[in-house]
């Protein structure tokens, strides 16, 4: 339970770091 936590957690960051950067890229 805690490693599907801690996946959930490091596909959440990653997805937020990608939007972040495509962001930043229009602007």
């Amino acid at each position: 339970m805690l490693d599907l936590l801690f996946l959930a957690l490091t596909v959440g960051f990653f997805a937020a770091a990608v939007a972040y950067v495509h962001a930043c890229d229009r602007l």
